[in-house]
């Protein structure tokens, strides 16, 4: 599945992409609907700034941010994935966190809120605004 925003151009003369064509699958679990829905609302906003835009450059200036847009708002989290998958390829982490985390619910349900980027950001509860701070400090590149 494409994922971390792989695909390249998001965007060219003509050709805006979206959902797993712009490799918008959520790296922790394949999931791409919802992506597919939000990477489509972001590229049908870039379009319309376009369209309000005078003909010529300034259209074409409006459309060429639309994959920076894409890489400030999924960019982070899809590097963590990157980065969760990484650890999954490592056995003796697996296997602490197994056994270790899978006994603790609420490390289970932080897991699972982070996976699915389900999060309410810095306006959440403190599971929130910690996957905030974590998102943020994350590298979207």
């Amino acid at each position: 599945m494409p994922t971390s925003l792989s695909r390249r151009p998001a965007y060219t003369r003509g050709l805006l992409l979206v959902g797993d064509s712009a490799g918008t699958v959520n790296p922790f679990n394949g999931e791409g609907i919802s992506y597919a829905m939000e990477t489509g609302r972001t590229g049908a906003a870039a379009v319309l700034a376009a369209l309000a835009a005078p003909e010529g450059p300034a259209r074409e200036a409006v459309l060429r941010r639309y994959p920076e847009t894409l890489r400030r708002e999924f960019g982070a989290h899809h590097r963590l994935g990157g980065l969760f998958l990484k650890g999954l390829a490592r056995p003796e982490l697996v296997r602490f966190a197994t056994a270790h985390g899978l006994k603790r619910p609420a490390a289970v349900s932080i897991a699972l809120r982070l996976m699915g980027n389900l999060s309410d950001g810095r306006d959440g509860d403190g599971v929130d605004r910690v996957l905030d701070v974590l998102h943020r400090l994350t590298p979207s590149r």
